[in-house]
């Protein structure tokens, strides 16, 4: 990767940020301003927080300035996967559809079953892709850019490093083994989620010494699948470093 240190997202942190970017557009403050700003101005104007959901908001605004600041201080790069925005576009595909049908006034226990939800009338181009793509352009022009580390030639790599991984761990979800091979293998410095399973896991294979044995024998694998760990291996003098740590 590109900047002198590189951290990888997860779609639930990225939510969140657009979530906290949505409450700040609501309440007409800049973004980068905390939640007691937003509700100090909505409080302002006699608009009730309650239809808020504060906390996801507080991650988004805890987010946003992280990235930043890693930005700013260490010239760090950010890393989306495609998988990732995949995962997103489906988030907030149903947090249109669920708005949809409870604006028709469709009862709550029947829109959650999902054969329902095809029969929503719905302009996914321009509530969903669209709400995307302006929430990018809001991240770069504050300065943050999300960079996607999918380059064609390497998707091979990615899923090659990802069924190493898989001989040492069982993960519970396919995104998380997804996004973790991804990190080992460009070697990023951090992968920021908001699971904290996930996250104590990704620091505990790094951390502890119990996993010294598996970290060794994933960086053999490595090196005898791909040229560059086998480059690397004669500078890296603890398999350690090549583990990336979780962080929110």
């Amino acid at each position: 990767m590109n900047g002198s240190k590189s951290i990888i997202i997860d779609a639930n942190a990225v939510a969140r940020i657009s979530q906290y970017i949505d409450a700040c557009e609501f309440a007409g403050v800049d973004i980068g301003s905390d939640l007691n700003t937003i509700k100090r101005k909505l409080s302002s104007m006699n608009i009730s927080i309650d239809f808020l959901d504060l906390e996801h908001i507080k991650d988004g605004n805890r987010a946003f300035n992280y990235l930043l600041d890693k930005i700013k201080n260490d010239d760090a790069e950010i890393l989306f996967s495609l998988y990732s925005e995949m995962e997103l576009l489906g988030v907030f595909l149903k947090s249109y559809i669920e708005e949809e049908l409870r604006i028709k006034k469709i009862p709550h226990r029947i829109r959650r079953r999902n054969p329902f939800r095809i029969q929503a009338n719905f302009n996914y181009e321009d509530k969903v892709w669209k709400y995307w793509e302006k929430h990018k352009e809001i991240l770069s022009d504050n300065g943050i850019v999300l960079t996607y580390p999918e380059f064609e030639d390497k998707i091979r790599d990615i899923i090659k490093t990802a069924f190493i991984i898989s001989k040492y761990f069982s993960f519970e979800q396919s995104s998380d083994l997804y996004l973790y091979s991804l990190g080992i293998f460009y070697m990023v410095d951090e992968i920021y989620t908001l699971d904290s399973l996930f996250r104590n896991f990704i620091n505990d294979i790094r951390d502890k010494d119990d996993y010294n044995n598996i970290r060794i024998g994933i960086f053999n694998d490595l090196i005898k699948s791909f040229p560059k760990f086998k480059e690397i291996s004669d500078v890296i003098s603890n398999p350690k470093e090549i583990f990336p740590k979780g962080v929110h």
